[in-house]
């Protein structure tokens, strides 16, 4: 088989922006704008995990959108021996639009992928409050490893409320912190809050 005929192992159907994001970008345009032209820039809530070594750089790979070639990319993600904290929007990005859930899990069809073994290929869901109002909410979908709210585990298909600042568990070892976009702003603003969070 030569090489033109090779699979590409790399090559993923999804959208590149669901894979965890550098918070460095995000830094840089809290410190360059108000509370309110941030969340304009960034309207929704973030998850912001917490600086870990369990991420897979073999899975932080993403095809290339637009371009003619349909290439594949390495993401620049530099995992030191110390580890990575990133930053993910929590918002629907490639699963059914008439869903209002947003979907959290390892494989590449999720809105929010994450690439950690200990999460499961459909980890959890979040639900945005109603256009009436109300609260965000999360789901675990029966996973081996749990998803947690502080130190309680949810039980399966159960929904819990999820107010910003709240951190989570996820497969057990994977934390992140829900923030609603003015504190996502706050945060950024302040490396002391920022690493506080990030190096628990």
């Amino acid at each position: 088989m030569g090489d033109a005929q090779k699979p590409d192992k790399f090559r993923f159907a999804f959208k590149k922006e669901a894979l965890p994001h550098m918070i460095e970008p995000y830094q840089e345009a809290a410190q360059s704008s108000t509370q309110q032209e941030f969340a304009a820039y960034v309207p929704e809530p973030m998850l912001v995990y917490v600086r870990s070594t369990l991420w897979d750089p073999l899975l932080l790979v993403a095809r290339q959108q637009g371009g003619g070639g349909g290439e594949t990319a390495v993401v620049s993600y530099d995992l030191e021996s110390g580890g990575r904290s990133f930053m993910s929007p929590v918002k629907k990005r490639q699963t059914d639009p008439d869903d209002p859930n947003i979907h959290l899990g390892r494989d590449t069809s999720n809105d929010l992928v994450v690439p950690v073994n200990s999460i499961s290929s459909h980890h959890c869901l979040f639900t945005p409050p109603g256009r009436s109002g109300g609260t965000w909410k999360i789901t675990d979908l029966g996973t081996k490893n749990g998803t947690y709210i502080r130190e309680t585990r949810l039980a399966a298909n159960e929904s819990a409320v999820l107010e910003s600042g709240v951190y989570l568990r996820l497969g057990g070892n994977l934390m992140a912190y829900f923030l609603h976009p003015d504190r996502v702003w706050e945060v950024l603003r302040s490396p002391t809050q920022l690493q506080a969070m990030t190096e628990v």
